[in-house]
């Protein structure tokens, strides 16, 4: 995550710059996963096919300005299909990709996702000092 500062110096400034605090995202809440290996890849396939230039490979944004659907919320699990197909986050750059992906596609897709929220839990939980929220973490 980018988290710019600006910096501004002065000559001869004794100051000193306050530590980094670590960024957050907190904890996955990602549904229950009950999708085999094959669904999952082709949720995988279509993922990269349609989402990977804005959400990044393997869902991991580049960018602080664009989600990491690792993070999704539960809320935002449940409202995944309106927010895909019917634009429902358009507002705020999410518009809908109806156009390009079926409603099975759209399925295929979240369950990609939601294998890759609990790839990322299984990796917290097995390293919890490299998490800011670890302490949140059952």
């Amino acid at each position: 995550v980018n988290r710019s500062r600006l910096l501004v110096f002065k000559l001869d400034a004794k100051g000193k710059l306050p530590a980094p605090v670590p960024f957050d995202r907190g904890t996955p809440q990602p549904p229950a996963l009950s999708a085999n290996a094959a669904t999952i890849q082709r949720g995988d396939d279509l993922y990269h096919s349609n989402c990977f230039a804005c959400h990044g490979e393997g869902a991991i944004s580049a960018v602080s300005y664009i989600p990491d659907l690792r993070y999704m919320s539960a809320k935002t699990h449940e409202l995944f299909k309106p927010i895909v197909l019917a634009g429902l986050y358009k507002d705020r750059g999410m518009p809908s990709m109806a156009a390009y992906i079926s409603n099975e596609d759209a399925e295929l897709i979240h369950t990609y996702l939601i294998s890759r929220a609990h790839q990322l839990l299984a990796e917290m939980q097995k390293h919890p000092a490299d998490n800011p929220s670890a302490t949140d973490n059952p």
